[in-house]
């Protein structure tokens, strides 16, 4: 956003946007069951035969001769109703409001339908002229919305309505109906929601991307104007992508997990900021693995020796123990000898200590695109990132380390995949050898959010020594992840 010359200015633009915005879903701008809505359209005086059967609030607008116009309206009237209550509920906003509020003087025929608007803008931000205050609907939104601390959507419908019938009788100045608007203030896209809300509704997806049909039932405005898109081609082809989008995000997901993320430039924390979702690798081919280990057979033979001599006894014994499993019989007749020249004699069991490693390993792979790069020898990073797992697992086998192998790319906070391919209870079969095949480069580097989903795996882990091993090729990368922001992030975990 660059508004404004001063980099803080634009901040708190974009802040008092994010503020006005969570303000509609949090006043209920939406929610409006067909109970509700036909309760509307009846107290608002709409005839019988023009109210219809409507299910959302764009199809109520729709219910209205001119539905551009009603919507402008309403989202003035709306928009009125949300930053009144916020600013109750939050005193300390009130100056942002302020600042950010001013509209610019503007000038219109009077008596037209722009002049009218211009009206209801400066009304809907508290800053009438004198001559909006005779407005009659005017009085309305004083009484309904600014006089009424517990406003809800119902309220601004009835309003926007009166609004509507004083506007549409007066003539437009020419083309679509032009107002002032509010810096923060954005357009409201009931239809959207609706579609959206369709797709939340149906437990079962497509799982294709034929065009699906959507209930929404609409009118388009004429050719060339901005409502024309509105017909049941748009609308479908958008619920058969939304669909598809559903299916990929929350369907492939195991589990789901949110995580807090350090913003270097306001130096703090974002609260459940990255979404990081789990996705259990299918087995593919056991190829990889067996060119590994064909290539790789004399190293691999050497780390199995090597690690073998690290793996202790099994159980370690103590002689002459007071308590134990086992008589100690040279105890006993070392004790017959000191016993017979008079020395005491103690401690005749042998005792045996079960001796165990106890130490746990999470590897964790980079899958972004970046890994696609081929080196010199002809083989990618992804492939020298597979090799080098697969040799530490053949060597751990050996030793009896728990450890789990883990892979993760993505697009964005809110779509970090978390590759499973072996949890540290999962034995190293020929099914998770299978997996290595189904490892591919893709997406970007979200490497903070992974890095505190595999942290927090070891941490379910009971051990005493728990490792960490990262695979990369060290260039963290996201679509709003610089290198001196990723850099910050990944050093503070």
């Amino acid at each position: 956003m660059n508004v404004f010359p001063v980099r803080e200015k634009n901040q708190a633009l974009l802040r008092l946007m994010l503020v006005h915005e969570m303000a509609h879903l949090a006043e209920g701008t939406y929610r409006l069951t067909a109970a509700e809505l036909a309760e509307a359209a009846r107290r608002t005086g709409l005839p019988e035969a023009q109210r219809g059967e409507v299910s959302c609030l764009e199809e109520w607008l729709d219910l209205f001769p001119d539905y551009a116009l009603m919507r402008t309206v309403f989202e003035l009237v709306e928009d009125a109703r949300v930053d009144h209550l916020t600013r109750v509920r939050y005193p300390g906003l009130v100056r942002e409001y302020h600042k950010f509020g001013r509209l610019a003087p503007v000038s219109f025929p009077s008596g037209t339908r722009e002049a009218g608007l211009a009206s209801l803008a400066r009304l809907s931000l508290g800053q009438p002229a004198p001559e909006d205050m005779a407005i009659e609907p005017g009085l309305l939104l004083q009484q309904k919305i600014f006089a009424n601390r517990s406003a809800t959507v119902k309220d601004s419908l009835e309003v926007a309505a009166a609004w509507y019938r004083f506007l549409a009788e007066k003539p437009a100045a020419g083309g679509q109906a032009r107002y002032p608007q509010a810096l923060y203030r954005g357009r409201l896209r009931p239809d959207l929601v609706a579609v959206n809300a369709e797709v939340e509704a149906e437990s079962s997806p497509v799982k294709s991307r034929q065009r699906a049909e959507s209930r929404l039932r609409v009118k388009p405005g004429p050719p060339g104007t901005a409502t024309a898109y509105r017909t049941g081609k748009f609308y479908g082809a958008l619920k058969s992508l939304l669909q598809g989008f559903f299916q990929e995000e929350y369907r492939a997901y195991r589990n789901v997990y949110y995580y807090d993320e350090w913003d270097v430039t306001v130096t703090g924390y974002k609260p459940d900021w990255c979404r990081v979702g789990e996705v259990v690798l299918q087995s593919s081919t056991r190829r990889f693995v067996e060119q590994t280990l064909r290539d790789y057979y004399g190293l691999i033979s050497t780390l199995k020796r090597y690690f073998a001599l690290l793996r202790p006894d099994r159980f370690r014994r103590y002689r002459c123990q007071e308590e134990g499993e086992q008589e100690d019989i040279d105890a006993i007749v070392e004790a017959w000898a000191e016993r017979a020249v008079g020395a005491p004699a103690s401690g005749f069991m042998i005792r045996r200590d079960k001796r165990l490693r106890d130490v746990t390993v999470a590897f964790l792979l980079d899958l972004s695109g970046s890994t696609n790069q081929v080196l010199d020898n002809g083989k990618t990073i992804l492939d020298i990132e597979k090799e080098a797992v697969i040799i530490m697992a053949e060597a751990l086998e050996v030793i009896g380390d728990r450890y789990a192998l883990y892979g993760f790319n993505g697009e964005g906070r809110q779509k970090v995949n978390f590759y499973i391919v072996k949890e540290f209870n999962e034995p190293y079969g020929q099914q998770v050898q299978q997996k290595f095949g189904g490892m591919v480069s893709d997406g970007l580097t979200r490497l903070g959010a992974a890095i505190r989903h595999a942290t927090n795996k070891l941490q379910s882990v009971e051990a005493a020594v728990k490792l960490l091993l990262i695979l990369s090729d060290g260039r963290p990368y996201d679509v709003d992840y610089c290198a001196r922001k990723a850099t910050a992030i990944c050093a503070l975990g």
